[in-house]
């Protein structure tokens, strides 16, 4: 039988490649997106932690077509990235500490990318279109990212900005511990179970006892987002290792000359709680009070940018709520989204952030209306996962908070 398609045959073929070609076109084409081409618009993003590095990642991702639109500006008073969110293991093991420092242009991503540029500084004011820094330097921005987060409790937040230094601080809370007989956490959330957690991994003659003014680990309760099943559960795994678990007291720091900004007390201290329960120890790790937002540079703009706790108000599309702060964007521990604080939570922020972000810098020039991505607030997997020592933990995962 011959391929050859003659007469109307022939007519119907072509007619078929035809329509397809156009529905191709009409039905199954997406159009190309409208690329900005002008002159590289300046971005800021203040703070190169885990919010400014997502956003980075993204800013990566959208411009991948038209990277010299933008020219990107990252500051951080740190020298070097230190994985924080680490530390409560860098405090008792000085070699996996030297593991948690990086160069910032590794940490981000961005090894040898003309567009990024990271200047090492602290934040001391930020207007409406620069930001200047301690030192007094200015730089200015057409769209600012402030991405600060909040302060962590003192000895899990290493004030030295490099590694050198850093690491030395570091060793001087492990060789604290590593001395002590008995050690009392004061603060009942994650940053101190996991510590007490790796404490006793790593020493298991130690004692070890967690003080909590909540009546659960964590915070729980039953109409809040982490269950008290699961901090019921999480007790009496810490309990099966050794760890002592005394909820609902308080301990008057002051009055035991706790500082919290020295972060590890030593020296034998009995301390009597709240409801007068005694507890004798020889060393005290003070691991709360770790939300504090770092939101003064930003005060600037004007007390309302911020809320009653000193978080910085955001619009569901995280631009700041004024009007004419519209080119400035907030994600991160520092922003009031609602919800927890949690790494998560960042990532999808920083999708929405940035999209947004290149939504309206690919309209510039542009008559048609812009839409932009809603990050909804207080909306959050309730995903959590708590380390105990080097091999064992707890967690849970998915469901989802209305």
């Amino acid at each position: 039988m011959s391929n050859i398609l003659s007469g109307p045959s022939y007519i119907i073929a072509g007619l078929v490649v035809a329509f397809s070609s156009l529905a191709s076109v009409f039905f199954f084409s997406k159009p190309k997106p409208v690329l900005y081409t002008g002159s590289a618009v300046k971005i800021v993003i203040i703070g190169g932690s885990y919010g400014g590095k997502r956003v980075v990642e993204n800013l990566l991702k959208n411009f991948k077509e038209n990277p010299n639109a933008i020219e990107v500006t990252i500051i951080e008073k740190r020298a070097e990235f230190q994985h924080i969110m680490s530390n409560v293991r860098s405090i008792v093991d000085v070699v996996f500490a030297e593991k948690t420092w990086l160069s910032m242009n590794s940490f981000l991503g961005i090894n040898n990318n003309p567009r990024f540029t990271v200047i090492t500084g602290e934040t001391k004011e930020v207007h409406p279109r620069e930001v200047i820094l301690t030192d007094n330097r200015r730089i200015s921005f057409n769209y600012l990212v402030y991405a600060t987060g909040t302060r962590l409790p003192a000895a899990f937040a290493p004030k030295s900005l490099d590694s050198k230094s850093g690491l030395l601080e570091q060793k001087s809370y492990a060789d604290i511990i590593k001395e002590a007989r008995s050690v009392v956490l004061i603060g009942g959330g994650p940053i101190s179970i996991e510590s007490a957690g790796e404490i006793k991994s790593y020493f298991p003659s130690k004692e070890v006892t967690i003080i909590s003014g909540t009546k659960f680990l964590l915070g729980a309760s039953d109409d809040g987002w982490i269950p008290t099943k699961f901090a019921q559960t999480l007790e009496k795994k810490l309990v099966s290792k050794g760890i002592k678990i005394i909820l609902g007291e308080k301990v008057d720091l002051a009055k035991y000359g706790l500082i919290s900004s020295s972060g590890i007390s030593v020296g034998k201290k009995t301390i009597l709680t709240s409801n007068g329960i005694e507890v004798v120890s020889d060393t005290q790790i003070i691991a709360v009070g770790g939300y504090t937002p770092n939101s003064d540079p930003i005060k600037t703009l004007g007390d309302d940018v911020l809320d009653s706790q000193g978080f910085v108000k955001v619009l569901p599309t995280l631009q700041l709520q004024r009007e004419e702060y519209k080119h400035i964007f907030s994600l991160g521990d520092v922003a009031a989204t609602g919800g927890p604080k949690m790494g998560v939570q960042v990532q999808n922020q920083a999708i929405v952030l940035a999209s947004n972000l290149s939504t309206i810098i690919n309209s510039i020039g542009s008559s048609s209306k812009t839409s932009l991505k809603i990050y909804e607030f207080g909306k959050a997997s309730k995903v959590i996962a708590i380390t105990i020592g080097k091999s064992d933990g707890l967690g849970f995962s998915g469901i989802t908070l209305p």
